[in-house]
């Protein structure tokens, strides 16, 4: 395999984390640089397998290399953005985080790349289509207005390789973020009480699978928009009970919200796992 250079933004989040070491795995040749905010440390685990780092400097909105200085794009094959802000409530003050760290940010990446002259594959995950209204677009939640933005304004600029990978929640080993099989799971003090009723859908793909989706529209250079939702991976709340194998869960009567459709899907690409499974999965290797 030839040697590739990947840049990773948000590298000490887990679904980052979980790429960069399976990048490592399939091709131990490639190069992984890790973005991080600036005066942050790259997390131990990843040791070893990131070799270089950046910085976002959000007062500049600039992406800078490890000697501070502006990065020139294109010294790397590709570009896989996961770095994000989610923040459930409505004040100001996370409503202007939000806005800097998933809109600002992003802009600022098209803006650097676009002025590359040799550009990279830019890939994007962008959930802003999970967390929407039924219908025409109207956000659910300032989250999904800031990504559905990032989105749109990626046409501005004149970015000759870019993909938009919307995903849903995922799931999968190592995983200490507050997502509802966690919290439902997590041995002290689990959740016990749902606001939302036994029938209301979810969908969630496996971190391994979302892993997958970005390397393949990598080998297979596919750009533009593609939807992770696939409908073997949607689930009530009831059957996710079932399936993580618990009990004394109640349910509330919070308005069930409809799922996003999957309008355009990966050509050709395949699920390795299933939600059905997602007991076994999250067991695996204890």
């Amino acid at each position: 395999m030839m040697s590739k250079k990947y840049l990773i933004t948000g590298i000490n989040g887990y679904i980052a984390t979980f790429m960069a070491q399976y990048i490592k795995s399939v091709n131990p040749k490639s190069e992984i640089c890790g973005l991080l905010r600036k005066n942050s440390k790259l997390k131990e685990e990843l040791s070893g397998i990131v070799s270089d780092l950046a910085y976002y400097d959000k007062e500049k909105y600039l992406y800078l290399d490890s000697n501070g200085k502006e990065i020139d794009f294109s010294q790397f094959d590709y570009v896989i953005h996961l770095a994000t802000n989610f923040k459930g409530d409505n004040s100001t003050e996370s409503i202007v985080q939000l806005l800097e760290d998933n809109l600002l940010s992003t802009i600022a990446l098209y803006k650097q790349i676009e002025k590359s002259s040799n550009q990279p594959h830019l890939l994007v995950a962008s959930s802003w289509s999970a967390y929407k209204n039924f219908g025409e677009f109207a956000p659910a939640n300032p989250y999904s207005a800031t990504k559905y933005y990032a989105e749109d304004s990626s046409k501005m600029f004149n970015l000759d390789k870019l993909t938009f990978l919307r995903i849903s929640d995922t799931y999968g080993l190592n995983d200490t973020r507050p997502k509802l099989h966690n919290l439902l799971t997590r041995k002290e003090n689990p959740i016990k009480n749902l606001n939302s009723p036994a029938e209301q859908k979810i969908n969630m793909t496996h971190i391994e699978d979302v892993t997958r989706a970005f390397l393949y529209c990598i080998e297979n250079n596919y750009f533009g928009v593609a939807d992770l939702y696939y409908k073997e991976n949607e689930v009530t709340l009831g059957k996710l009970i079932e399936l993580l194998k618990l009990k004394d869960v109640t349910f509330g009567d919070k308005e069930i919200s409809e799922l996003p459709l999957q309008t355009k899907a990966i050509p050709n690409f395949k699920l390795k796992y299933n939600i059905n499974n997602i007991y076994q999965d999250l067991k695996r290797g204890e």
